[in-house]
């Protein structure tokens, strides 16, 4: 109780396979009603399980009389040529803006050129730009970010490009690349918050955080076959669900990191109880690759079956 890190919560993973070694950045909350200011901490793991905490937490914090005086959120950490690379969120006067830092080693953290993505004139992201995942595309990168709209914490995903990770250039012509779902969806008032993106083969695919009448639920899934700017919402979504009644995440199930790690996805996530009072928490949840799986829709096969692609797996075809 009031330590900084009271509640955890935004877990960014990436295993860095040079020290063989799970490494955590995550938001802090220091448990004291107003929720913010966050800070960012760091923590490492054999195997993605057990943690240690960084004794000297929190690695990141806010800047008095700056952009991010109000807060610091884990967005996303690349790990490329020995350097890390954050693209985190800072806020001020309730405006998010989505800022960059470099390390050598994880935890003494440069921070460089912010903000680095700002809010834009568009209605959907006019009242912020936040949580993002961005792509590594050998020399440039590709961002997707979530937009706020000015009232009612409406949120969409948005697509920008970069050649050195500092500036951007947003899909004037297609933003916001995801919406938010039709009235009765799951995810009818917005898609963002905890939001991953993985290539695999020449598919995009995106974990993101949906929520239905303003209530935080559950993680769904959504594939791109052009570069992310047409996206396809999974029939089955949500992908991930609150837990049972009484449980640590019985009422918010939120996307953090996903890595593939031979056949396996393996998410880490945040979460919270039923009630108010319960703190926010990370935890690890696993899930078979499968490259593809559609109902073929060829009228000489009867509406039952399935083909299903495990492109991984000796391009067996069941």
């Amino acid at each position: 109780n009031g330590t900084w890190d009271e509640e955890v919560m935004y877990p960014m993973v990436v295993f860095n396979a040079d020290s063989n070694r799970y490494e955590m950045w995550y938001c802090g909350s220091d448990g004291s009603g107003s929720f913010y200011p966050l800070r960012i901490g760091f923590a490492l793991s054999a195997d993605g399980i057990n943690w240690t905490k960084y004794a000297g937490n929190p690695v990141l914090t806010p800047t008095a009389g700056t952009w991010d005086e109000g807060s610091v959120e884990i967005g996303m950490v690349l790990r490329e040529n020995g350097q890390y690379k954050m693209w985190y969120v800072g806020m001020r006067n309730n405006i998010r803006q989505i800022g960059y830092a470099t390390s050598l080693d994880g935890i003494n953290w440069t921070k460089n050129a912010n903000p680095v993505l700002s809010p834009g004139s568009a209605a959907w992201e006019v009242g912020g730009v936040a949580w993002c995942s961005v792509l590594s595309n050998s020399g440039s990168y590709t961002m997707f970010y979530t937009g706020l709209q000015a009232t009612g914490y409406i949120l969409r995903i948005g697509r920008a490009t970069s050649l050195d990770g500092i500036n951007w250039q947003k899909d004037a012509t297609n933003n916001p690349v995801l919406s938010n779902g039709a009235p009765g969806q799951w995810d009818e008032n917005s898609v963002g918050t905890g939001l991953n993106c993985l290539k695999i083969d020449n598919t995009l695919y995106m974990w993101y955080t949906g929520w239905n009448n303003f209530d935080l639920t559950n993680s769904g899934l959504a594939t791109s076959t052009n570069d992310g700017i047409t996206w396809t919402k999974h029939s089955g979504n949500p992908v991930l669900n609150l837990g049972p009644a009484g449980s640590w995440d019985a009422s918010l199930v939120e996307t953090g990191t996903v890595l593939l790690e031979g056949d396996t996805f393996r998410m880490w996530l945040d979460a919270y109880g039923a009630n108010v009072t319960d703190l926010w928490r990370i935890g690890v949840a696993t899930s078979p690759l499968q490259s593809a799986i559609w109902q073929t829709q060829n009228s000489n096969f009867p509406a039952d079956v399935f083909i299903i692609n495990f492109s991984s797996v000796n391009d067996q075809v069941c």
